[in-house]
Parts: C-alpha cells; structure tokens; sequence
C-alpha cells in the first residue's frame, strides 16, 4: 500500500467519513480491518449508471484499462453479464 491509500484510510478514521474510495487490495483489506464503508472505481462507475448519471460502464471501464487502469478478466466477466 503506498502513501496515497495510507493518507485516506487515516483520513477516513480522524473524520469518521461514511465511505472511501479506494481499488488497492491491500488498501481495501486495511479499510476492512477498519471497518470502513469502500467503494472503488468500478463501483462509482455502476452506480453512476443506476442514476442515470452514464450510459455505458463497459466503454469507461475499457478507456480506464487502456489508460492503465487494471481489472481482473472474472470480475470484468461479471460486470459485463451484470449489466445486459
């Protein structure tokens, strides 16, 4: 976990925040430990599109993981079978 995702998990507890946005495994299970409501990238995206706020998550999640951004193959799976 590097200094960015220690920064909001610390951040989170001194402010008693309702939720972090955070994709780093490590991250995410020290969030766990800490009991802290998490979403990441792909779940802002998701509920972007239940309200009605983008069309199409497939295009942005495929624009992210051409600019770098790293989804595992399953979950990517699952997300395209979700939203059919």
């Amino acid at each position: 976990m590097d200094s960015g995702e220690s920064e909001v998990i610390a951040l989170a507890k001194e402010e008693n925040a309702d939720l972090v946005i955070i994709d780093e495994v490590d991250a995410r299970r020290i969030a766990d430990f800490h009991d802290l409501n998490k979403t990441g990238f792909i779940g802002i995206l998701i509920k972007a599109k239940k309200n009605g706020l983008v069309d199409d998550v497939i295009r942005l999640i495929d624009i992210a993981v051409e600019k770098g951004f790293w989804i595992n193959k399953d979950l990517y799976q699952q997300i395209f079978n979700s939203l059919l």
